[in-house]
């Protein structure tokens, strides 16, 4: 998930596991929702015992907003 560029900084885009593109209308969510996909990652890694992550998401180019938003997001009623 990256910042597009020729919209605005803070709209979000992300590719879809068919390789189509989408904005996402909400980079609060989106950025949630990439901090916790981050935060699973993490955790199997080291459940697999690969531990280290710092070299991982610099290799992968993990964005510093994804990072700072790494962890479980609690779901609310209306989200459901």
């Amino acid at each position: 998930m990256t910042a597009a560029s020729s919209d605005s900084p803070v709209r979000m885009r992300y590719t879809l596991s068919t390789g189509s593109t989408k904005i996402c209308p909400s980079p609060r969510r989106a950025l949630s929702a990439a901090g916790e996909a981050l935060w699973y990652y993490v955790i199997q890694r080291e459940v697999c015992g690969l531990r280290d992550t710092e070299a991982v998401m610099r290799q992968l180019g993990v964005p510093r907003e994804v990072r700072l938003r790494m962890g479980y997001v609690p779901r609310s009623s209306t989200d459901r």
